[in-house]
């Protein structure tokens, strides 16, 4: 969201987002489907899977929560500063958990995990650097004004 600036950046963010909700709900029901079968229930992928999954409705409230307080008073609310925190948190929980998922299907070659290390790393560095550098523009923006 900080990379992108206009009128209706909060539109493509809600849009763009209720698709991944809606994917990850398909992804949570598959999942929840193959732990059951295969008695996986109380692995660290699927605890962590089932806590993301539940995190990432409160995610979504909080998100509107805060367009809402944003509509009526024009600044970032609590609620909006926690909602972007933790989906950074939740967003890096995420990947971690990946990797936990690619450990538990088995079957894979060393080079496959080091290759997902690698990949996702790159990716997560990236996005915090990006992160990092917008939030510095916006807060010598507001220092400016």
């Amino acid at each position: 969201m900080r990379a992108l600036k206009g009128p209706k950046t909060w539109l493509v963010h809600a849009c763009t987002q209720s698709i991944a909700l809606v994917l990850v709900v398909a992804s949570a029901a598959l999942g929840i489907q193959l732990a059951q079968s295969g008695h996986q229930l109380d692995e660290v992928h699927v605890v962590i899977g089932l806590l993301l999954f539940a995190a990432l409705w409160f995610l979504a409230i909080g998100g509107l929560m805060q367009h809402l307080y944003y509509r009526k008073y024009h600044q970032r609310s609590f609620i909006g500063v926690a909602h972007a925190w933790s989906a950074r948190g939740m967003i890096t929980l995420a990947i971690i958990n990946g990797g936990l998922g690619l450990a538990l299907a088995g079957g894979h070659e060393a080079g496959t995990y080091a290759a997902y290390g690698v990949v996702t790393a790159v990716i997560w560095i990236c996005w915090v650097g990006l992160t990092v550098i917008s939030m510095r523009r916006e807060s010598r923006n507001t220092k400016g004004q």
